[in-house]
């Protein structure tokens, strides 16, 4: 879940259209990754800013709301329980795509590493579902960030539509974005393509209106 600061110059045409449209391009420094982590290496950053680089841009990332943290903290829970040693689950951890862009998704599902990634960050390759969840940032998400991933080579990408209470599953990555998309609701089960023996329970996932009077 992102706050879109001013965009540098055409990294897509969505990031343009969803952001602040009155600043030109040329106006606007891009960064690449290792230029954005000296921001935070020289204290140009803070350890207080919590952000994200996406196509250079570097975005704020906004405070989650209750609902937001919850429902993360729901699917950690889910797949930590169900995979145990057969993945590892990854939250709100950077993960470097291409040379400008370092998303913090809100959950990564990845193969087992002996060292957890100490050693290297985790690749596209190594990652086998890439979860986003969004409370009022699902077109950001959906026209920006999914493509991203696509590009990418991420394999399987979902969207969480807490306000539609919705999963939009995302699958075979190209160029020109995911070819395959499908939507579930709250009285389905998702299993994402790595692990199809282990699926969730989107009711569960999404919470129910005893816990929120609770």
């Amino acid at each position: 879940m992102s706050q879109v600061c001013p965009p540098s110059q055409p990294a897509t045409e969505s990031i343009n259209r969803l952001s602040l449209q009155s600043i030109a391009p040329e106006q606007i420094y891009r960064f690449t990754i290792a230029e954005y982590e000296r921001l935070y290496e020289t204290g140009i950053l803070g350890p207080e800013v919590y952000t994200e680089l996406i196509h250079g841009i570097v975005l704020n990332l906004i405070s989650t709301s209750p609902q937001h943290a919850a429902c993360i903290n729901r699917l950690a829970r889910d797949w930590v329980l169900s995979l145990q040693k057969r993945a590892i689950v990854s939250v709100k951890n950077p993960l470097n795509l291409g040379d400008d862009s370092q998303p913090q998704p809100d959950l990564v599902l990845l193969e087992r590493a002996d060292d957890f990634y100490a050693s290297y960050g985790p690749k596209p390759s190594n990652v086998l579902l890439l979860i986003e969840v969004a409370d009022f940032t699902a077109k950001y998400d959906r026209e920006v960030k999914g493509p991203l991933y696509a590009r990418s080579g991420i394999g399987e990408f979902w969207l969480v539509d807490l306000e539609h209470k919705k999963l939009e599953v995302y699958r075979d990555p190209s160029s020109e974005g995911y070819q395959t998309k499908f939507t579930l609701t709250a009285a389905d089960r998702a299993a994402c393509l790595a692990f199809p023996d282990e699926s969730i329970a989107l009711s569960d996932l999404f919470g129910n209106p005893a816990e929120s009077s609770a």
